[in-house]
This record gives structure tokens, sequence and C-alpha cells, in this order.
């Protein structure tokens, strides 16, 4: 509890810095609400294996810390997937061959094959049932990553 009482605190500090106090009342101009748009606190919201996850006032972003997965290094994309979502030998398998029956590599990040996204789908509907264990839209986001990772390389 003391913990979050402080990062709130840290929250309205940075507002404060940045020119944003509002009034007694709770109201805030339109230059302060802009203002306030443009301050970025970054809170670190869990982690999973190597994988963590972080929020921002506005949006969501996954660092990958110090994960080793290059391009085309599939042995570390199973692995890092095995560790992350405790996907099991049969979910891999299954991505192996989706990888292999999909064209080439994906036009674009994030774009990938009909049989690599019907994957996806799959391990997304195991998350909705609990039969992995992470929420749906961060094993979505760590899926992607990876994927886009083992196609593209580290951006």
């Amino acid at each position: 509890m003391e913990a979050v009482r402080n990062r709130v605190l840290d929250v309205a500090l940075s507002l404060k810095e940045h020119g944003v106090a509002g009034t007694l009342d709770g109201d805030f101009s339109a230059e302060e609400l802009e203002k306030a748009a443009k301050v970025t606190q970054h809170l670190h919201i869990g982690s999973i294996g190597q994988a963590s996850f972080v929020g921002s006032m506005n949006r969501s972003a996954l660092s990958m810390g110090d994960v080793e997965l290059h391009q085309g290094d599939f042995n570390a994309l199973r692995k890092h997937l095995a560790e992350t979502l405790g996907l099991t030998q049969t979910d891999l398998e299954s991505l192996t061959s989706a990888i292999e029956k999909d064209p080439a590599k994906p036009a674009r990040r994030g774009r990938f094959g009909k049989c690599v996204a019907n994957w996806i789908a799959t391990v997304i509907r195991k998350t909705s049932t609990g039969a992995i264990e992470v929420s749906t839209d961060v094993a979505a986001k760590i899926m992607v990553e990876c994927l886009n990772r083992y196609y593209f390389g580290q951006q």
C-alpha cells in the first residue's frame, strides 16, 4: 500500500514539475491538460520469466530486457515462449509447423502468415480458458514481439 501511495505522489510531483498543478477544486486548464498529456510515467507492472511489462499513463509496452532472441533463431524463440508463457511441447511443435507452412518472412512486422496467425489465435484461446496462466493481452504482446524478433531481428 505504501508503494502505491509513493508512486501516486511521484506522478503528482512530476506533473507539478511540468507546470500541471490544477486548482483546489480539481480543475485543470486546457494548457495544463496539454502539458499533462506529454508527461510519461512508466510503471513496472509485472514480470514473467525474463520479460517485463511496463505501463504508462496512456499506453503500454513490452520490454524484453536481456532476452537474446535473434533473427532466425528458432531454438531461442521456442525457449523464450516456453519459459514466459508456459507453452507445451505440443504448442511449440504446432508453431514449428505453422512457420514451415507459411510462405517466407512476412512483408512487415506484426503481419504474419495465415498459419502463424492461426497459431497465435489458438494460444490466445488457451489464455481465455485459463490453460495458460497469462492474460490475453500480455500473451499476445509476448508472442508478437518474439515472432517479430524471430522474423526481423531486434529493433
